[in-house]
């Protein structure tokens, strides 16, 4: 028997010999360095704790690490840069470890990603030796729900011996961002739409090469953290420096707001919040200090810049402790902080990633893991400090990213730890805490994708709109906008073993694009809302 939600979606009508890789931390007087066997390169509470992934997807013999991910579409879709062998760009639905795409940029030194929060659109800037030392990056966009072929690939200006750059995509998918470092002291900072035309070029002076990259929504700023300690703020709309300042250091850990109207960044003193307190005033308002030998791995910001997650590193006498934690930039308060500690650990328990949702409610928090495996690589915290999901991958996490609501999170891995000789790698997704509501599967046109809700009420109604917003019910906020086309269906039953339906997709190939959001409604002795989920159809 087809149930009501599914008549509503019907409506919608082998190498050989590979590289290996080991990495070890640096502190140095001057900043510090992941360094490669080849050189330099660049206690809270918890509730209902996540503690195993929604999937992943292994290398399975090909080799590559899992280096870069980016969030977006709502949480309907991820990114994920493979590096190291056979390199490739990967879009994944997140409901499903099968692959939308996965599109090879053989031979890439780097595969940086980015997608749009709100939007299907994403991109990758991939950097490759061209010969006689000299480097050229390729900027390449993507629709999220087709095959994988690029929309737009640009080669972007040789950068003699510098390999260091980054990329953005707006909010919404309408503007693409690349900057490029060249040998000669210049940035090459470039505007496009995603079909690759052109909205503006720029060529600035550079006192250092990029070391962190970022943009606010609307793709009007860019934020630059560059290797000699400082940081610039570019207008992108005509290319003029608004804002430059040295930070005292060199270090990974820098975050923009994407109001565009905060920074943040670290050193071996504390972590630090900027504002634009008067057009054209930028002014500390907040600041966290941490002593002895310690520095600011990695920070991030909510989209308003008043909440900031942070990763501190000791790594004196030992990288066996990580700190992490969340701070509220309007009282200089922390949140709460809690410790990851791994004494008498010979591989480097190494903070090195983190990210934060939009409204700084939950905070996602990678590292490198332990010798002894005590200590959880994937974390996320809601601000009370509970902590809401914890997880140890078999090796080191190198990147993770949340979706803008806070449901999903994405995180890309070595196979064994960082420190260790060995290739290949996973990309993973998971719940960022713990859901009432799933729909998982390959939402594929002509497909079938699986609504799944656990014990523990009796029944349930579900809600599709084509639009989130935040609307007010007698049960709370739904993550939905009720007041457009929303259809509601149910009750369905939930039994001991909870609630499982089988949904036919729709199979005419006009759909695809389609994006669709779900949010439940249980009820046993109380009502209560489910999470939402947002999918997008494809073929």
């Amino acid at each position: 028997m087809i149930s009501p939600l599914a008549i509503c979606l019907l409506a919608l009508q082998a190498p050989g010999q590979l590289p290996s890789q080991a990495t070890v931390q640096e502190v140095r007087p001057e900043g510090v360095f992941l360094v490669s066997a080849n050189g330099a390169q660049t206690s809270p509470g918890t509730a209902s704790l996540v503690s195993s992934p929604r999937w992943q997807e292994d290398d399975n013999g090909l080799a590559w690490i899992a280096a870069n991910v980016a969030m977006g579409d709502s949480g309907a879709a991820m990114v994920v840069g493979k590096e190291l062998n056979n390199e490739s760009v990967a879009c994944y639905g997140t409901g499903s470890a099968a692959p939308i795409f996965d599109a090879s940029v053989l031979d890439a030194n780097n595969v940086r990603v980015a997608m749009a929060s709100r939007a299907p659109m994403a991109a990758a800037l991939t950097t490759y030796d061209i010969g006689g030392g000299v480097w050229q990056s390729t900027l390449q966009t993507f629709s999220s729900y087709a095959d994988g072929t690029p929309l737009a690939t640009i080669n972007l200006p040789t950068t003699g011996n510098v390999i260091a750059g980054m990329v953005g995509v707006s909010e919404h998918g309408d503007r693409i961002v690349a900057a490029v470092s060249n040998a000669s002291g210049q940035q090459h900072i470039r505007v496009f739409a995603p079909d690759g035309s052109s909205f503006a070029s720029y060529d600035v002076p550079a006192s250092a090469n990029i070391r962190f990259g970022a943009i606010d929504a609307n793709a009007q700023r860019l934020y630059l953290g560059l290797y000699n300690g400082t940081c610039e703020i570019y207008d992108l709309s005509t290319g003029a420096l608004q804002h430059s300042q040295s930070l005292g250091g060199t270090f990974d850990s820098h975050a923009f707001s994407a109001d565009g109207t905060t920074f943040a960044y670290g050193n071996f003193s504390g972590l630090f919040v900027v504002r634009e307190t008067l057009p054209g005033v930028w002014s500390q308002i907040a600041s966290r200090s941490h002593a002895g030998s310690q520095f600011l791995g990695h920070c991030a910001l909510s989209a308003d810049g008043n909440t900031a997650a942070f990763e501190v590193q000791r790594y004196s006498p030992a990288y066996d402790h990580v700190e992490v934690g969340m701070f509220d930039a309007t009282t200089s308060t922390d949140l709460f902080s809690a410790s990851l500690d791994a004494p008498g650990t010979a591989f480097q328990l190494s903070a090195s990633s983190c990210d934060i949702s939009a409204d700084g409610e939950t905070a996602a928090f990678g590292t490198w893991g332990d010798e002894f495996s005590l200590t959880p690589t994937l974390q996320t915290y809601d601000r009370t400090g509970t902590q809401t999901m914890a997880y140890t991958t078999p090796g080191s996490v190198y990147s993770v990213a949340i979706d803008a609501d806070g449901d999903v999170l994405a995180a890309g891995s070595k196979a064994v730890h960082a420190n260790t000789f060995g290739s290949g790698g996973t990309a993973w997704c998971l719940d960022a805490a713990d859901q009432t509501l799933h729909i998982l599967g390959d939402a594929k046109i002509g497909g079938t994708v699986e609504m799944t809700s656990p014990s523990g009420a009796t029944q349930m109604w579900l809600a599709m709109a084509p639009a989130l917003g935040q609307s007010p019910t007698a049960f709370g906020i739904s993550e939905l906008n009720l007041s457009g086309a929303t259809q509601v269906f149910g009750p369905f039953p939930i039994g001991a073993g909870g609630a499982l339906e089988t949904l036919p997709l729709p199979s005419n190939p006009s759909m695809s694009g389609t994006e669709v959001h779900f949010q439940g409604l249980r009820v046993s002795g109380i009502a209560e809302l489910t999470n939402k989920v947002s999918i997008r159809l494809y073929n």
